[in-house]
């Protein structure tokens, strides 16, 4: 629970720092956003994707079944993808600066990926 907990935490910490109607359900890029590179996002770029990894992970551990292991796989293939894809947007809008964003930061676990 305490890491179901901290998922959720992370996810809302994710969009209170990037504002409530600036981000995307689909993986593009609104035309005047902006880079945002504190909070959570000052170690990792995709917080909210982190938080459900680890909030479904945690329940997925707790109920440990083949059917939830699927869907669960499921989940974090749709959100890698959906991340590369993210990625290459942001290259194309924000260039160099977001290369370099790129290159201090982790993709979803710090010190991992």
């Amino acid at each position: 629970m305490l890491l179901q907990l901290f998922g959720i935490a992370l996810g809302i910490w994710g969009i209170w720092v990037m504002k409530i109607g600036n981000f995307n359900i689909q993986p593009e890029v609104k035309a005047k956003a902006v880079l945002v590179s504190t909070g959570p996002y000052a170690l990792i770029r995709n917080p909210m994707y982190t938080g459900l990894i680890v909030f479904f992970g945690s329940g997925v551990l707790y109920s440990l079944q083949f059917m939830n292991l699927m869907v669960y796989f499921l989940l974090v293939v749709v959100l890698l993808l959906k991340i590369n894809m993210e990625e290459k947007f942001m290259t194309k809008q924000f260039g160099q600066t977001y290369v370099l964003y790129k290159n201090k930061t982790y993709r979803l676990f710090p010190y991992l990926f």
